[in-house]
């Protein structure tokens, strides 16, 4: 027989013979161990089409969850947009208001340097109105001497 440990095995020249010249191929190959690796490597393949197997399921059973996965990171990404594009909203709101409060101030400014320019045509007006008050009753006087002297008639409609 020969030592797996030691693949070089010395017998003697009898038993070489009487090995060689056995009929059964089968007891040769056993005596090598040969059969026990072959049956090892059946083995192993079994097991090696058994896990493919396994892996293809596994793999199919994947593949909805995998594109569910995509389509949520997808979702994800639209909503980060649409919380950015709020943000962006947000912001050019309290542009605007601030904006129309500038605008505002700018129109109460004009409206405060105009106010100073009227007041300061105030004593002039005044002045011209009380110089009028005064030539007033000249006028009505005059006016009634000329409605008289025409004979002119108003009259109320």
């Amino acid at each position: 027989m020969i030592d797996v440990e030691n693949p070089c095995v010395i017998m003697s020249q009898d038993k070489s013979r009487e090995f060689l010249h056995s009929g059964n191929n089968k007891d040769k190959f056993k005596a090598t161990l040969l059969q026990q690796v072959n049956d090892l490597l059946e083995s192993i393949s079994a097991e090696i089409t058994s896990a493919r197997v396994i892996v293809e399921e596994l793999g199919s059973a994947i593949r909805p969850i995998e594109k569910e996965l995509n389509e949520m990171q997808v979702k994800i990404k639209t909503m980060e947009h649409i919380e950015q594009i709020s943000v962006e909203v947000q912001q050019l709101k309290k542009k605007l208001a601030w904006s129309w409060v500038y605008d505002v101030d700018k129109k109460l400014e004009d409206q405060n340097v105009r106010i100073e320019k009227l007041k300061d045509r105030i004593p002039l007006c005044q002045a011209r109105i009380d110089k009028q008050l005064v030539c007033m009753p000249t006028l009505s006087s005059h006016s009634e001497v000329f409605i008289c002297q025409h004979n002119v008639k108003f009259s109320v409609l």
